[in-house]
């Protein structure tokens, strides 16, 4: 009988080291699985595959609580609960709990998808809420997103530590209804107030009587003419009635002007009736007067005086006829340049840079063309503008011409310089963005280009103000791979952090039609990002990440250039 109970009970033993050895090489085994799903995990990480990588590493901790609760007296079992330096893969598994998921979870963040891997270096920088602002601004920004704008504003939001940088954020999320403002909306009411009123004569009678009195001395009294000039300025910005009745006074006028004997007096009276005729705006007559003065130099006098509201008028056919009487120099290159400049106004560029061409002196020609280009362009005449710039002669060596732009007002940074080649680069940006003919566009930029090109190495910043409006319009008329090539070749010669703008915004713009370029261009400038200045360096960071991943350039590929950026698992 003892010899049987001693069997079972050996066999009993036998029977339990038997099984507590099973259990043991069981948990082993799934825990070696869980920590060949958390390497996994930081293979799938460092490809900025997140999702992958938080899949795998909740199963991973999901296979290590089943061991815990199968397996609870194994030493696997044990030494996870009681030794918090216990690896599992790459981490241990407390960092896996309270670093590696909480992360992953973070970037994972459907609000914010698919801007997940610059989501990633935003929130993981050493500058934490400035850099989830300056993204969040590039979102607001983007018309990408418009249909998950608020959610990811939100998500920014919510990451942001600092609370008055998320209450502004949140505002401009979500801006206080407008209100109309004080100043109108250019409504016709508005329009109406901005129209000088009419000026009032207290005495219209009174006024009349004067002016005819006046007309009735002027063959004896030369101050009576002059009345008349002065009288006819007041009677300009009065009623139609009144203007005509004080029209027929001046003709009254011109009848007795010419009974005066004395011609030298009766030359100055007429030159003063011309002005007269000019000031109420009655271009017709002042013209019809003036081109019977006989004495050059009073004639010249009256020309000037009368030639800015005739190039403004109607009858800007007769100013150029009378124009025929000036000799060739600057006081008819004026007046012509004047001339087409008010006929450019009244919408009517051809006929303006009619008028421009006739003009011999190529500076004073080329400032006339600019001057109609820059009013049409002014006036959304796109027509027109590109007539006038095609007229422009580019190999003058006279840049004058490039004031009527304004172009002088868009000097960059420390550049002090006259720089005629950024503002012939920006003409051309303007003829590109108004749909002119491409060949026009590329001669106007070529011109820009070889400007550029001369500017010596000591103007950085005049070269890089150029060469990134130069690069941005070759891109711009299909030649892509010549701009980024022409950037990166004079990258020593410019601004960093200009060259690397221009370089990640034309690679963007050169991806759909070729990758290979693209990515190349966009290796140059995350080389660029560490050397570039200021204490910022997130935002150019940012900047790239943003800019590939709405490039279309493939995903591998974006992350391989990303890599030095991209956080790591921990």
């Amino acid at each position: 009988m003892q010899r049987i109970f001693i069997t079972a009970v050996f066999s009993l033993a036998c029977l339990l080291c038997a099984c507590a050895e099973s259990n043991e090489k069981s948990a082993s085994r799934s825990y070696v699985k869980a920590a060949q799903k958390v390497s996994a995990a930081q293979a799938a990480f460092d490809s900025a595959d997140y999702t992958a990588a938080l899949e795998l590493c909740n199963q991973a901790r999901a296979d290590v609580e089943k061991i815990i609760i199968d397996y609870p007296e194994t030493p696997v079992a044990l030494k996870v609960v009681t030794d918090g330096s216990t690896r599992i893969g790459p981490c241990t598994y407390a960092e896996l709990n309270s670093v590696v998921i909480p992360k992953l979870k973070l970037f994972t963040d459907e609000k914010i998808y698919p801007l997940d891997a610059v989501w990633a270096i935003a929130v993981s920088q050493e500058k934490r809420d400035d850099a989830i602002r300056h993204l969040a601004e590039k979102i607001l920004a983007s018309k990408s997103y418009d249909s998950k704008k608020r959610d990811m504003i939100l998500a920014c939001a919510r990451e942001i530590s600092d609370a008055t940088s998320k209450s502004v954020l949140l505002k401009r999320l979500n801006p206080p209804d407008s209100k109309p403002s004080a100043k109108g909306d250019g409504s016709e009411p508005e329009k109406a107030k901005a129209i000088a009123p009419k000026l009032k004569i207290a005495n219209e009678k009174m006024f009349l009587t004067q002016a005819r009195s006046d007309a009735a001395l002027v063959s004896y009294d030369m101050q009576a003419i002059e009345n008349l000039r002065q009288k006819a300025e007041q009677a300009k910005g009065a009623s139609d009635a009144l203007k005509a009745e004080f029209s027929k006074i001046l003709q009254s006028a011109r009848s007795d002007i010419l009974k005066i004997s004395v011609a030298d007096l009766r030359e100055k009276a007429m030159a003063t009736l011309a002005l007269a005729f000019s000031n109420l705006g009655d271009e017709s007559n002042a013209i019809s007067i003036a081109q019977t003065l006989k004495t050059p130099e009073i004639f010249a006098n009256v020309f000037n005086s009368i030639a800015k509201q005739a190039s403004s008028g109607k009858n800007y056919t007769l100013a150029i006829a009378l124009s025929a009487r000036l000799p060739e120099g600057d006081t008819k290159n004026s007046f012509l340049v004047e001339l087409s400049g008010g006929v450019a106004s009244q919408g009517l560029g051809v006929e303006a840079a009619g008028i421009a061409s006739t003009i011999k002196d190529v500076s004073a020609r080329n400032r006339a063309l600019a001057h109609v280009a820059a009013i049409s362009l002014a006036n959304g005449d796109k027509k027109n503008f590109e007539l006038a710039v095609s007229k422009i002669d580019l190999n003058s060596q006279d840049y004058s011409w490039l004031e009527p732009f304004k172009f002088e007002e868009l000097k960059v940074g420390k550049e002090s310089k006259s720089n005629p080649s950024r503002d012939i680069a920006l003409l051309a940006s303007a003829l590109i963005e108004n749909g002119a003919d491409k060949k026009l566009c590329e001669t106007v930029n070529n011109k820009a280009l070889e400007l550029c090109k001369a500017i010596g190495k000591e103007d950085s910043n005049m070269f890089s103000s150029t060469s990134d409006i130069v690069a941005r319009n070759m891109a711009s008329v299909g030649g892509v791979d010549s701009a980024l090539k022409f950037i990166i070749l004079n990258i020593d010669r410019s601004d960093p952090s200009v060259s690397f703008g221009t370089i990640c915004d034309i690679a963007k713009q050169c991806a759909a039609k070729d990758k290979a370029l693209a990515a190349s261009a966009f290796r140059v400038a995350a080389d660029l990002c560490p050397s570039l200045p200021g204490s910022a360096k997130y935002r150019y960071v940012i900047d790239l990440a943003w800019t590939l991943q709405n490039s279309g350039l493939d995903r591998s590929e974006s992350v391989k250039i990303l890599k030095p950026f991209l956080p790591e698992m921990l």
